[in-house]
Formats: C-alpha cells, structure tokens, sequence
C-alpha cells in the first residue's frame, strides 16, 4: 500500500493498492484530533486500485493500515480479517487493530495555525503484514519512507503468522512473541548514538 501526501490548505491521501490481492485500508484518528469522515475507517481497496481521501484542514494526526485476508459482513457475518482485523466485527474500524500490522503513523499540518510541515513514519513495531511506502509529493523535499521488502518471506518460524494453505500472510514483532525488555527495548537507562 502506498500512501502519497499532497495539498496545499489540507492534505490530500491516495491510497494506492500495489498487493496483487484485495486489501481493506483503515485509518485511526489519534485523541485530540480531527476526525475525517467515518467512511475512511475502513473500505475495500481493490488491487492497483487507488482511492483519494480529503483529510481535515486544521492538522490531523493517527494511523493508517491495510487489514488482509478479510470476509463477512453480510447478514449474520461479523467482518473479520487474518491481519489487521479492528475487533469491532464490521467493516467500519474505530479502534486501533490486532497486530501484526504494518502501520503508516502520519501527522498533518495544522495550516490554520501556521505549521506547514506534514511529518510521517513507517512502523513494524507493531508487526508486518503488507510492504508499505509514504510518498510525498514531488518537489516538496521530503524524502519517502517506506518498508517495500517481503519481511513474510523471511520471518522467522517462532515469529510467522500461518494463513489458510500454510502460507505466511504477517510477522509478529519479537517483542510480541517473547515479551523480553530487551526484544521491547524497554529498561533503557542510557542511549549511545553513533552520527
């Protein structure tokens, strides 16, 4: 999934499906912040298809991620996904997913009070389950951040998520699995950096 940034009074998404499968993008909405139409907390998303999304024009702050492998949702069928799945039962999320998941962590400007400056992370803290790229737009001098490498293809078995077939569809964070301060990098007391 490809998220591309553009617009000059709010920010503009395209979501841009590259999977050669279906996903299900959803967005979350950080506390304190605007909300975007409900519509944008989940929707279909076909393969090479793109969707544009209009976010709010005083600075908006959350998550974005693709949920895979989902069904359901018709009459008596909760909707469900084998990653990403939002635990709400429906296609709509509200609330942040189950891992693993890659997310995309964005912060728009808030033009209205004169910040002009969108910032925006990719993130397997939480996980992997699809590549994902943040691609502003060109010319704005911001660099693309992204996670395009097959992480499923190289998971290591203790950390592999199993779909139907037996294939590989997401890759638990080590810190998940093994809940170890160290896989955590919790307990930090002094932090060296190398520049």
């Amino acid at each position: 999934m490809s998220t591309y940034i553009a617009g000059t009074s709010a920010a503009t998404l395209t979501l841009n499906n590259s999977c050669p499968y279906t996903i299900w993008p959803a967005i979350s909405t950080n506390p304190g912040s605007p909300n975007p139409p409900d519509a944008y907390a989940g929707f279909e998303l076909p393969s090479r298809a793109l969707k544009t999304l209009d976010m709010p024009p005083a600075g908006w702050s959350g998550r974005a991620w693709a949920r895979t492998f989902c069904a359901g949702n018709g009459p008596g069928n909760a909707f469900t996904c084998a990653t990403g799945d939002c635990r709400t039962g429906n296609i709509y999320c509200g609330a942040l997913p189950s891992p693993p998941v890659t997310f995309i962590e964005l912060n728009l400007a808030d033009v209205s009070q004169g910040n002009t400056n969108d910032s925006y992370q990719v993130s397997v803290a939480a996980g992997y389950n699809v590549p994902v790229s943040v691609v502003p737009p060109v010319g704005s001098g911001c660099s693309v951040a992204s996670c395009l490498g097959n992480v499923n293809a190289v998971c290591p078995e203790k950390l592999r998520v199993v779909g139907d077939g037996g294939k590989v569809i997401a890759c638990m964070s080590a810190c998940q699995v093994f809940q170890d301060p160290v896989e955590c990098c919790l307990g930090w007391t002094k932090m060296v950096l190398f520049l």
